[in-house]
């Protein structure tokens, strides 16, 4: 589908790690792949650090592909609504979803054995921003000691700038991402012999040279501005690129997969103090009041204790309740939640913000303690709080952070962010008082959960076809129904075909989930009339989907059969072809309410599972109406013997191999006499049977691997392979003699004839085809008519004949 030439082109920026002319050439194809995709332009922008970093922050970017250690510090400075996908590469056959860096030498300086004996060198590093070409091999000097001034650095731009310095002389050493040199060698531009690889990593997996530890490739991140169905399209479009598709090919990738998980980077860069965590941020006082707001009181309050010995009583009380009233302001404004834990007591103070963002009154958190606290708290978010709040109360870390959800007075789970950090000590220096804020990123969590579970769904669509080739229809439709169960947290799953036009109902599978743990339904019948089945079947009967997250205070509810899965919520759906029900679907017992989302899901993936198993049922038609076109084609209608076409093959096939491996080879002609009295006088279906009973006897007559044919009214042949001495063969067909003469039943009669077999035998030579050993069989056959009939006629034809 060709991309709108009209709409205002999607902006996508490359980090230029190369020349920007050849990162453009590189990524054109992966820009004019994904305008097709999206059915939308694409405008690619190769950029260097500075300059993504400021069309970021001017929303001139959509989506971009750059370094983890790029990716950390936009990330820090805009609001970014997530990463993708990660780039996946490939060499020698092995796929890696991660990057390190490489730090190198030529091997004609003195051999560098140690991290440590780089140091006074002069490094050429492509930027400081880079992951694999700086960071990474910054963080291994760290380790063992080395403060990133040992060294001395030399900017070149890109990495293939800093192959280049290193060779002509001007550093070294140089720090490269992984795939850097082995492309210059690929390329013929440098010789693997010339390298000396310091820190030298080996992984059985890794396909590239490497110095550092491994972390994720480079993500493929979308901004706030895109809305969610181009997301979701880019995200199908990324997963479905495939390695030899062109623009993989011209980009240097294998494609892409899931978001990888950039902590390690983040927690590295926190710890060298790199950007973006090299400084501490600067606040506004609007930030400060809302963040600290407990320290600011102080420090007013202070203030105004100051002044009490400058001016009068009066103004000093009034000073005191402005600054009181503007805070007071300033919180209600921002709906700033704080909180303050007395940890002696175990008192817990908050705000109004605080209890109405649970849905709660201020009052009704008077006397609110750490206890009542905990019971708000998600289970399982409830550990990883407490290690937070306890390394910092440890020391271990400068304030307590933490994510976790808080259960809202109707019963749902509300994200927020926590921050917080002591506020006050006691006299024996332990601390008395945590105070802080809660920042609400439930719609930021919810979204991420939402983007997940599409990402999740797409794959789950792109598996059903693979599946559908591998597995019968039963067990792909019991696996894909199963997919739908775990995409909605559902507990049981069922899908049953429906029978409109005969009112009847048909269970194909439970879910494995459902039959092992819930379901016990013993003897059941799979066939039940439409109207009687239960409340999971309202869904075909009103051809729409029925969705119950209360089953108990269900009306309608007709009961569950002995053994059934006891059901609490369940979505039951139908699949419509041309307004009539043909299959069903459903899944149950979620332990929270089903959503349009699960609804839409389920009927996505149900859908596509009747699509293809139509489909297959389409193909395995065919397949049968194919052979039972090439069986008319090749084996006679009524004895259902080889007709002619096929008998001159076997022949043909039998004096090939005649040539390879000297036999003998015998073809006799068998006409049945008195036939055609039979069919006059009893009529065609008397006739009929008797050629049927005669051709089955042939066939027990015959050996393995030996040919009986019907040539067309009564007249048979036979192919006998490594035939013998003509006695032998005239004992063989002797049998065939004596099959036709035994009397054939027919209602109250009883059919009788004889047959005049001419037999040919063949050993070798001369010109012989299927044709003229045929013409032999059958001359041989009329000399026994000749002869009286009921007999047979034995022809050895010799060398040279035939011709």
């Amino acid at each position: 589908m060709a991309a709108t030439a009209s709409a205002a082109p999607y902006q996508f920026a490359v980090y230029a790690y190369e020349s920007k002319a050849e990162v453009e050439q590189r990524y054109g194809a992966l820009s004019d792949y994904l305008a097709e995709a999206l059915n939308h332009p694409v405008a690619l922008q190769v950029l260097d650090a500075e300059e993504i970093q400021r069309a970021v922050f001017a929303n001139r970017i959509d989506f971009m592909l750059v370094n983890p250690s790029l990716y950390e510090i936009i990330r820090n400075q805009n609001a970014l609504t997530s990463v993708i996908a990660t780039v996946e590469r490939e060499r020698q056959g092995k796929k890696s979803e991660v990057l390190g860096g490489v730090i190198f030498a030529l091997n004609s300086s003195p051999k560098l054995a140690r991290l440590q004996d780089i140091a006074g060198k002069t490094v050429a590093i492509s930027s400081y921003s880079n992951a694999g070409a700086f960071r990474l091999p910054l963080y291994e000097m760290h380790k063992v000691g080395m403060p990133k001034e040992s060294v001395n650095y030399l900017l070149t731009g890109n990495n293939s700038a800093v192959v280049q310095a290193v060779l002509r002389g001007d550093a070294e050493v140089g720090f490269v991402r992984t795939g850097i040199l082995e492309e210059f060698f690929d390329q013929g531009r440098l010789e693997p012999d010339r390298v000396q690889v310091v820190n030298a990593k080996h992984y059985p997996d890794f396909p590239y040279l490497l110095s550092t530890s491994l972390y994720p490739e480079w993500p493929f991140v979308v901004t706030a501005q895109v809305n969610e169905e181009t997301k979701k399209a880019l995200s199908i479009a990324l997963y479905s690129l495939r390695s030899d598709h062109p623009a993989a090919l011209q980009a240097g990738v294998a494609g892409f997969v899931s978001p990888a998980d950039y902590e390690r980077l983040r927690t590295i860069l926190r710890e060298m103090r790199l950007s973006p965590f090299d400084e501490i941020p600067m606040l506004s006082w609007r930030e400060l009041l809302h963040v600290y707001n407990a320290e600011v009181l102080g420090v007013a309050l202070i203030i105004v204790l100051l002044l009490t010995g400058l001016v009068v009583t009066y103004w000093f009380k009034r000073k005191v309740e402005v600054q009181k009233n503007k805070l007071d302001n300033l919180l209600f404004a921002t709906q700033a939640m704080t909180w303050d834990w007395h940890i002696d007591s175990g008192r817990v103070v908050v705000n109004s913000a605080w209890s109405s963002f649970l849905g709660w009154e201020a009052q009704d958190f008077a006397g609110f303690s750490y206890e009542r606290w905990s019971e708000l708290v998600h289970p399982d978010d409830f550990e990883e709080v407490m290690n937070s709040i306890r390394l910092h109360l440890d020391g271990k870390s400068p304030l307590f952070e933490a994510e976790m959800r808080l259960q809202h007075i109707s019963g749902d789970w509300l994200w927020v962010m926590a921050r917080g950090r002591i506020t006050e000590w006691g006299a024996d220096k332990k601390p008395r008082v945590i105070s802080g804020t809660n920042t609400d990123i439930h719609v930021i969590k919810e979204n991420q959960r939402l983007l997940d579970l599409r990402v999740r769904r797409d794959e789950a669509l792109l598996k059903l076809p693979v599946l559908a080739e591998t597995h019968d229809e039963s067990s792909f439709m019991q696996i894909g129904q199963e997919m739908a169960e775990d995409l909605t947290s559902s507990q049981i799953s069922f899908i049953h075909f429906v029978h409109e036009a005969s009112g009847e109902i048909e269970l194909v599978a439970w879910s494995r989930r459902t039959l092992a743990h819930y379901c016990h339904v013993e003897n059941y019948e799979p066939h039940y009339p439409l109207e009687s089945a239960g409340v999971w079947a309202d869904a075909a009967r009103a051809k729409k989907p029925v969705v119950i997250n209360d089953y108990a205070a269900y009306a309608d509810k007709k009961g569950l059969p002995a053994g059934h899965a006891p059901l609490r919520r369940m979505i039951s759906l139908p699949v419509v072809e041309q307004n009539e029900v043909v299959m069903l679907t459903g899944v149950g017992n979620k332990e929270m309410p089903y959503s349009e989302l699960d609804v839409e899901t389920v009927q996505l993936l149900s859908n596509e599972i009747w699509r293809l198993v139509k489909l297959r049922r389409t193909q395995q038609k065919i397949a049968e109406q194919q052979l039972e076109l090439e069986t008319m084609a090749h084996y006679d209608g009524l004895t259902h013997l080889p007709n002619r076409g096929l008998f001159y093959d076997r022949v043909e096939q039998a004096i090939l191999q005649q040539k390879r491996t000297p036999q003998v080879i015998a073809l006799a002609f068998i006409d049945l006499d008195g036939f055609k009295e039979v069919n006059d006088q009893f009529g065609h279906q008397a006739g009929d049977h008797l050629l049927q009973v005669i051709a089955k006897r042939f066939l027990e007559a015959v050996r393995d691997g030996d040919t009986v044919a019907r040539l067309g009214g009564d007249e048979f042949t036979v192919l006998l392979h490594e035939a013998g001495s003509g006695q032998d063969v005239i004992g063989i067909v002797n049998r065939f003699l004596e099959a036709v003469k035994q009397p054939v039943p027919f209602n109250d009669l009883t059919l009788q004839v004889s047959a005049s077999i001419g037999v040919c035998l063949y050993a070798g030579g001369g010109d012989y085809t299927a044709e003229k050993l045929l013409q032999a069989a059958d001359q041989a056959m009329y000399a026994a008519k000749e002869a009286g009939k009921s007999r047979i006629q034995l022809e050895v034809l010799e060398a040279g004949c035939g011709s």
